[in-house]
């Protein structure tokens, strides 16, 4: 039994396995849209009853198999108890109970099929007829009950000839006939026809489940051509964009490339923590390193003992600020120092935080300042010395005008004098004309 139901099985459990993989990622990560897509497609089986869905010639293959194995009848329906295949043959004791009480009989299989399907397991029921029992198993797909197996016809103890010739006589039907049927019967104990059940059960349901999962497929499979079509155009229109975009990426990675290497400046391309990743031609140049050595080593294998605190602070100071400008002094590799100014900014790629330093070499502007410094310190002492002969010859000057002030002081004394002098001279000439004036006028008189 179950070497024929696996070849029955085998080929679609595989395909239905395959289609459960890709809706479940396992063959790669779907889509948000794929899911979107899938999901909608389920609801719309959900809606498809259980003939739309099973494939039925491998339902009839199943049945007719566990038919053969069992020897029971089994009928498989919906939920609103239409045949989905056709049923086995039935029993011949069976057939004479239905002919004589055909509503007893269907009313009998309702009961048994509604408290299965309340109870989506399978359930035994004992018949009315003379201790015969058939199941009632629902198919189950994705915990939603789309039908029902009945199966069975089967007697659960050994029957008793007069109990079922009383039984032929009280429906109608011929004793001896009745009677040899019911010695037909397979025998089967609660146990072994609930084992059965649940058997064919799970092999229906795994059938229906195929059935349901290959109808989302084919849905998927159109949708998903029909998508194809559209995505195609996309497609192209997005490889003529990404052409464009990739033609721009590269003349814009060409001009940069072209800015790298041409600068007149030393570019440095480093980390936070001073890895050297990139550096132009420039930078070989200055240090004497070439590129190759310069990726094995950091930036604070290149600068001065006396140049490392600056160059940490700027290190500090630009993690906060984003950018930074400062002096510094690098070596070189045969051991020389140049002086430099370097201009550091902070930018991103690949999500890292990198940074841009542009070094200039400043040994001319060093070398210019000395020759400004030597110069200022030259006329700082010219001046000092013509300071110092100016003062000499300030208090010289200073001196000599109080000599002069003192002779002047002198001179004017000596005016004075001569002045109080001259006052007493012409006193006395005035006196002695008087007196010689006088002495005229008596001799005149004389006279």
């Amino acid at each position: 039994m179950a070497r024929q139901i696996s070849r029955i099985l085998l080929g679609s459990e595989r395909q239905a396995q395959q289609e459960e993989d890709v809706l479940n990622g396992e063959e790669g990560e779907p889509t948000h849209s794929f899911h979107q897509l899938a999901e909608k497609i389920r609801q719309e089986t959900d809606e498809l009853i259980l003939s739309d869905l099973v494939d039925k010639d491998l339902l009839k293959g199943l049945q007719d198999s566990f038919v053969e194995a069992t020897g029971m009848v089994v009928g498989i329906f919906d939920n609103e108890f239409h045949s989905i295949v056709p049923n086995s043959p039935w029993t011949r004791f069976c057939t004479l109970v239905d002919g004589a009480v055909h509503e007893k009989c269907l009313k009998a299989d309702m009961e048994a099929v509604d408290e299965a399907l309340k109870s989506s397991d399978p359930v035994i029921h004992e018949c009315f007829a003379c201790e015969t029992a058939f199941f009632a198993a629902p198919i189950v797909i994705q915990d939603k009950v789309m039908g029902c197996i009945l199966g069975g016809q089967v007697r659960s103890k050994s029957p008793d000839v007069e109990d079922v010739k009383g039984f032929a006589r009280e429906i109608g039907v011929d004793e001896e006939e009745l009677a040899k049927a019911a010695l037909e019967l397979r025998f089967y104990p609660r146990d072994q026809l609930l084992a059965w059940a649940k058997l064919l059960q799970s092999i229906a349901s795994l059938v229906a489940d195929i059935g349901h999962e290959r109808s989302i497929s084919h849905r998927i499979e159109d949708r998903a051509e029909e998508r194809a079509t559209a995505l195609e155009h996309t497609a192209t229109s997005l490889e003529e964009e990404v052409k464009e975009r990739t033609g721009e990426l590269r003349m814009s990675e060409t001009k940069y490339k072209n800015l790298f290497e041409q600068s007149n400046d030393a570019v440095f391309i480093h980390t936070l923590e001073g890895k050297i990743l990139e550096v132009n031609s420039r930078v070989e140049e200055l240090l004497g390193y070439t590129k190759e050595e310069l990726l094995e080593i950091s930036i604070p294998d290149i600068h001065t003992e006396n140049s490392v605190p600056d160059s940490h602070e700027a290190f500090e100071r630009i993690k906060i600020e984003r950018s930074v400008r400062f002096d510094s002094e690098m070596i070189r590799k045969d051991g020389t120092i140049v002086p430099v100014e370097i201009s550091s900014r902070i930018f991103e790629a690949d999500d890292k935080e990198l940074i841009q330093g542009i070094v200039r070499d400043i040994s001319e502007r060093a070398r210019f300042v000395s020759l400004l410094k030597k110069a200022r310190d030259i006329l700082e002492q010219k001046v000092h010395e013509k300071t110092a002969a100016l003062t000499a010859s300030k208090r010289e000057l200073e001196k000599k005008l109080r000599d002069f002030e003192h002779f002047e002081d002198t001179l004017f004394d000596r005016e004075v004098k001569i002045s109080r002098l001259e006052g007493e001279v012409a006193r006395l000439k005035e006196s002695l004309a008087k007196k010689s004036g006088g002495g005229k006028e008596e001799s005149a008189s004389a006279e």
